[in-house]
């Protein structure tokens, strides 16, 4: 099994100035775990929960956003190479191809928010490669990869022990604290 068909979890916290923080966390979904409806509903309402839980103060503030990409396969027309691909095809434009573009994080909306997008018809319609002059196409979705992103202040935000972006170098170190702080998490 490659590391595409597993379910995934990233994060990146980086110093926006002496203040605050952005964070990024990047779940990456396989296809066949959001494939049917009721096991999809579940698994985007513990991501809405594991969110929520832990960037409380920013989706009170509305400053927690949301967007969905994709991991696809590229076929050649000619050749039939295969190539596994995310993001932009136009290798001159730098856009992420996304399948739902930077949203405003809502509890109440999420779930059904991320539902409509990922539904296969919606990934194959926003992935389509139409006007481009080229000998390639989509072969098939591999993965739906969730990117939350937020700017947090380093004196105000606290990290809880079960957090899912706390490196796990550190989570040993927090494991009998409430929370850290990200002066106490980078030092």
């Amino acid at each position: 099994m490659s590391e595409i068909d597993l379910f995934k979890l990233d994060g990146l916290i980086i110093r926006d100035n002496h203040s605050s923080f952005i964070i990024k966390i990047n779940y990456n979904l396989p296809i066949h775990r959001i494939s049917q409806e009721e096991e999809a509903k579940l698994l985007f309402g513990r991501i809405k929960d594991s969110v929520s839980h832990e960037f409380w103060q920013e989706i009170q503030q509305e400053r927690l956003y949301f967007c969905i990409s994709a991991t696809y396969t590229l076929v050649h027309d000619d050749n039939r190479e295969i190539r596994l691909w995310q993001g932009s095809f136009q290798p001159r434009n730098n856009q992420r191809c996304l399948i739902k573009e930077s949203d405003l994080f809502q509890n109440n909306k999420f779930v059904e928010d991320v539902l409509t997008a990922t539904r296969l018809d919606n990934v194959l319609e926003n992935l389509r490669l139409t006007g481009l002059d080229t000998k390639w196409t989509i072969g098939d979705v591999k993965s739906v990869i969730v990117t939350f992103e937020t700017r947090c202040s380093t004196k105000r935000h606290t990290f809880k022990p079960n957090s899912p972006i706390i490196p796990a170098n550190r989570l040993r170190d927090i494991l009998t604290k409430r929370y850290t702080t990200f002066t106490q998490l980078l030092d």
